[in-house]
């Protein structure tokens, strides 16, 4: 087998349209890309493009929500849910990050 050497963009590219061409949305698929492409920039390369196929698996079978659209609640002041919506935890992630700072900011502790 040999080796290919691709930049980070050129690896973001290819997750991000092979994550579109198998029912991801645009929001999805750059969150998941994005976060393959940050493992594969640190060298944690488990947990970046290694896992393509894996996402492209669960869009395909149905077990993942590829349009998924996470919501977020805050049940208490120091307490933020994030309903993923059965999507990939990059978006879900992304989402929830921002009212969770705040949370904490405004509480000096958050979950």
């Amino acid at each position: 087998m040999s080796e290919v050497n691709i930049t980070l963009q050129e690896a973001y590219d290819l997750a991000f349209s092979c994550l579109m061409q198998h029912g991801c949305n645009d929001e999805n698929a750059a969150a998941a890309a994005h976060r393959m492409i940050q493992a594969e920039g640190d060298k944690c390369h488990a947990h970046g493009l290694f896992r393509l196929p894996w996402y492209v698996g669960g869009v395909k079978s149905g077990r993942v929500n590829g349009s998924a659209q996470p919501r977020v609640n805050k049940l208490a002041s120091s307490v933020v849910k994030v309903d993923g919506d059965n999507g990939f935890a990059p978006l879900a992630q992304k989402i929830g990050h921002g009212p969770l700072v705040d949370c904490t900011r405004e509480n000096g502790i958050a979950v």
